[in-house]
């Protein structure tokens, strides 16, 4: 195809490709999340293919480890994607206006070469892989104040938006399915996005779905929000408002390299854990969290 939108958070972001770029994919995450283009969007991303152009890309404002890093060029910020099996060399860059609402994804041709398949050539291109995706809702989020990225499973039940957010182990996963199989509507297993609605907080599901799979472009009041870890039985201790938001700074996705950016997420998660209950769940990993989360006041 030429082009195509996805819509994520009531966000829509375009892809269109240039006369000498292949036609573009979409990855199985985002399919759920592909809207009409019935509207402006709100993000347009330009897919170019070939060689990829000498930005002379110098000193890393942020460094993901092998996978990505972030550089700063006058109005411009540059992400430059990486393979390991690839070499040091990025295999990909995307140059994104300051603003987050235009930019260009700049794609190589790739060869995997394995005992199965030697020599096999890769030329179609799915541009919003990840960290594409991702970094383009934290920033356009943050600097438009309008959001932030949670590391949690959220769910739909009997009209309550309910978030259980926790590091990677923590048993996202695992309430995912227990609430699944109990007839709950799982936004997410992994990340969500929380909006600010005026009288209070939306919460969003997003393609980037964790071990369970669960993903809907779906969304949710929120009423409550746990800080989840395994125990040897269910409980649950509310938590003041500082020591909340110090530790769901540490479960979102902020712009660490931006400095208005993480002033926002830090208000935002302030007003967060002052209007919405805040509270540390411990649980067995069995149904029985179900009824003991519906007991809860």
């Amino acid at each position: 195809m030429n082009s195509f939108q996805i819509k994520i958070a009531g966000t829509v972001i375009a892809a269109v490709r240039d006369d000498h770029c292949p036609p573009l994919d979409v990855a199985p995450a985002h399919r759920a999340f592909l809207v009409a283009p019935a509207q402006p969007p709100h993000i347009t991303l330009n897919i170019h293919f070939g060689n990829l152009p000498d930005l002379n890309l110098g000193e890393a404002a942020f460094d993901a480890g092998a996978n990505w890093s972030l550089y700063l060029q006058e109005e411009t910020w540059v992400l430059a994607m990486r393979i390991i099996m690839l070499g040091s060399e990025p295999y990909r860059l995307a140059v994104f206006q300051k603003d987050f609402t235009t930019g260009d994804l700049y794609a190589r041709e790739i060869s995997w070469v394995s005992d199965k398949d030697p020599g096999v050539k890769v030329s179609s291109v799915q541009p919003l892989q990840y960290p594409v995706d991702e970094f383009l809702m934290i920033n356009y989020l943050a600097r438009r104040r309008q959001g932030m990225i949670l590391h949690a499973c959220g769910l739909l039940d009997a009209g309550r938006g309910l978030v259980f957010c926790g590091v990677s182990g923590a048993g996202k996963s695992t309430l995912a399915h227990l609430w699944h199989k109990a007839g709950v509507t799982v936004l997410s297993d992994d990340r969500l996005i929380v909006r600010p609605n005026g009288g209070g907080f939306t919460i969003h599901g997003t393609p980037w779905h964790g071990e369970a799979g669960f993903s809907l472009p779906a969304s949710a009041p929120l009423t409550r929000l746990y800080l989840i870890q395994h125990a040897s039985h269910n409980y649950v201790r509310p938590l003041t408002p500082g020591e909340a938001a110090a530790r769901l700074l540490v479960r979102c996705f902020p712009p660490f390299y931006h400095r208005d950016g993480m002033t926002f997420i830090v208000d935002l998660l302030a007003r967060l854990v002052t209007e919405v209950p805040c509270c540390e769940l411990g649980f067995v990993p069995d149904a029985g969290v179900i009824d003991f989360v519906r007991g809860l006041p």
